[in-house]
């Protein structure tokens, strides 16, 4: 699934090329399943979408955090996971579809009424059905998609939450380890932020507007985006991803963990994450204990790394507006391959291990396949 320049949603098929379906909020008004027609409560989601208020200036500040400059409009950020595809507005909020797998249509779930007045400025989907959300004012929120005892209309606050900057310093992404319970976001304001997801290190957030319920990070991380010479503009950390480490590739035991981070300027860093001596959880009173390691030139000169993926342990993924789809070698911090075509508006990666999904080359989603030989292939 995938976001256009003009809000829509597309539901395509990897292998067959073909758009399975295709839909916009504003079409979902007029153009309901027959289920959720009549449903006030429905009815009335809709109608609220219309108290959602983002100031002006905001926007302006998060967009040009979010695509320095090349802005191509549209969607604002989109996260996709088996049925469900949550998609972010530059209107504020979050919409959640679900797929009809008999007729393929993308139903229209709602939006989320915690989310109102804010902009949703990354979003993933986990194998839980948990969303998360990075906003334009610091924040980053859990929902659970899928509990029954709260639906997605009665979500008038996060299952968990975390302040991680100030009001006025957007969160850029939000990636996960799950092997690890672990977070990382990176933040406009310059630092790169991880994060517990386990519920047992500090209690729920009850209230969303009680700062004290919210949780923090475990550290913080500035890379020295600018040590090495003057910029009219500071650098800050556009995206950043966790990569395992294994001595033995056929080994089901990490025995490294990284944080790798991109800055708006197109460098990378490399910081080993401190784990304790059975591997097992993440040293949570000294997890940088390692220098930060350069990682040459990365994607220097073009722009704002966009997206980042760690297909499988030791390699990684990396996209900017420098038109370059780089595959890393973690253990030498050097690239495998390195497609070149993209266009600046290029914004998102997704795998399954094997496979590279990537937009960003004329209206077309662009599919890396590892897995096929060459005779498949010609």
């Amino acid at each position: 699934a995938c976001g256009s320049s003009r809000e829509t949603i597309y539901l395509g098929h990897l292998e067959s090329g073909q758009v399975l379906a295709e839909s916009t909020f504003r079409a979902a008004l007029d153009n309901v399943e027959e289920d959720s027609k009549g449903n006030e409560s429905d009815n009335d989601e809709f109608d609220d979408e219309n108290d959602i208020t983002i100031d002006e200036k905001q926007l302006r500040q998060t967009l040009r955090c979010l695509f320095g400059n090349y802005d191509g409009g549209g969607t604002l950020s989109i996260a996709f996971q088996g049925s469900l595809i949550c998609e972010g507005g530059r209107d504020g909020g979050v919409r959640v579809w679900r797929i009809n797998p008999t007729s393929n249509r993308l139903v229209s779930q709602g939006t989320i009424p915690a989310m109102k007045g804010l902009l949703a400025t990354c979003l993933h989907l986990d194998d839980n059905d948990r969303l998360w959300v990075g906003t334009h004012k610091g924040q980053v929120h859990c929902y659970r998609l899928d509990d029954p005892l709260r639906p997605l209309a009665l979500q008038n606050q996060p299952y968990q939450s975390w302040n991680l900057g100030s009001s006025s310093s957007c969160v850029m992404s939000v990636q996960l380890c799950p092997e690890f319970s672990c977070g990382v976001a990176t933040l406009a304001g310059g630092s790169v932020e991880l994060f517990s997801t386990s519920a047992d290190k500090s209690k729920n957030n009850q209230n969303d507007n009680n700062d004290e319920s919210n949780k923090s990070s475990l550290a913080s991380l500035y890379p020295p985006f600018d040590s090495t010479e003057r910029r009219p503009v500071n650098t800050y950390p556009s995206q950043a991803t966790f990569v395992l480490s294994k001595d033995d590739k056929d080994s089901e035991e990490v025995s490294r963990l990284s944080i790798v981070c991109g800055g708006s300027d197109g460098s990378m860093y490399c910081q080993s994450v401190a784990l304790t001596e059975d591997k097992h959880e993440i040293d949570t009173k000294r997890p940088f204990q390692e220098p930060i390691q350069s990682m040459g030139q990365g994607h220097v000169g073009g722009g704002l790394i966009k997206a980042m993926v760690s297909p499988s342990p030791d390699m990684l993924a990396t996209l900017g507006q420098d038109g370059c789809l780089k595959v890393w070698d973690m253990a030498s911090r050097t690239p495998y391959y390195h497609f070149a075509g993209y266009k600046v508006w290029a914004g998102s990666i997704w795998t399954d291990g094997q496979r590279l999904a990537s937009d960003g080359v004329d209206n077309t989603v662009l599919l890396h396949d590892f897995a096929k030989s060459d005779d498949e292939l010609y």
